[in-house]
């Protein structure tokens, strides 16, 4: 059994690996945009290769963040899968992985399988709700809702938000702004929109909230705070855990501030 970095000749097998296990259809660009470094000129991903054949993935999607002030290294541990016959290496693959990590911190949103091995094996912080969703019945509601703020100390680099909307090489998303508060969303169903990421929850995002229900029938959004959410009007919704864990010493985070932008979907 082989452990090893991805190379380009690999992504034939590792599209029949998405299939087989996930039924998606990735193809090599989306694959290149999520997991290709082109400063490091490699790939920030593994495959487990049993005679030539490759039975396991993961990988490690790296950004930049801003927390207090100072730049962070944040890894999304993404695409984790293994053939059912090999289900036994599944912690072998995470593992080796998570031991190559040279940043922060890294962050999962792992699936009802895979959840107990972050919080159980390796010990993840999680935070269980993180899904809610807002419709047309609120709007009274928000109108009433004054002197709204949350703290945040955990910023998306102008780098990492050019990557991960702007290029996009299949979504596309828009946004909106107030003063100083801005609302990255993409739209779906026609009537529906997720929101990616807001850079300050205070009056100026029930504003835009306001606006974007004069259009839209729900709004979706991952967010840390439960209790927050629901003074907002936001109810909860089912979701996949969110995880995060400190891999270096020079930081101590109590809670990671996840958004949807922080995930491989949407």
């Amino acid at each position: 059994m082989i452990f090893r970095f991805v190379t380009k000749y690999d992504i034939p097998q590792i599209q029949e690996l998405y299939k087989r296990q996930f039924n998606l259809n990735i193809n090599e660009e989306l694959y290149n945009y999520f997991y290709y470094d082109r400063n490091l000129n490699s790939y920030c991903s593994i495959v487990v290769e049993d005679n030539e054949k490759i039975v396991g993935h993961n990988g490690l999607i790296v950004n930049k963040y801003l927390l207090d002030d100072k730049e962070i290294i944040v890894g999304l541990s993404s695409g984790s899968m293994v053939l059912r016959e090999y289900c036994g290496l599944f912690y072998d693959i995470l593992k080796y992985i998570f031991n190559d990590f040279k940043g922060d911190i890294i962050i999962a949103f792992p699936n009802r399988n895979a959840q107990g091995f972050f919080t159980k094996i390796f010990n993840f912080n999680a935070i269980e709700q993180n899904y809610f969703s807002i419709d047309h019945s609120k709007i009274k509601f928000l109108k009433r809702l004054s002197n709204i703020k949350l703290d945040s100390n955990l910023l998306r680099l102008k780098n990492h938000i050019n990557w991960r909307i702007d290029k996009h090489p299949i979504n596309k998303y828009e946004s909106i702004s107030l003063n100083e508060t801005e609302v990255i969303y993409k739209k779906y169903l026609s009537n529906n929109i997720d929101i990616m990421y807001v850079n300050k929850f205070d009056d100026k995002f029930i504003e835009i909230l306001l606006r974007l229900l004069e259009h839209y029938e729900k709004i979706n959004i991952i967010h840390w705070d439960e209790n927050f959410m629901k003074k907002l009007g936001f109810e909860e919704q089912k979701n996949s855990i969110f995880v995060y864990k400190n891999i270096s010493n020079k930081i101590n985070i109590s809670a990671f501030e996840c958004q949807m932008i922080d995930s491989d979907v949407f």
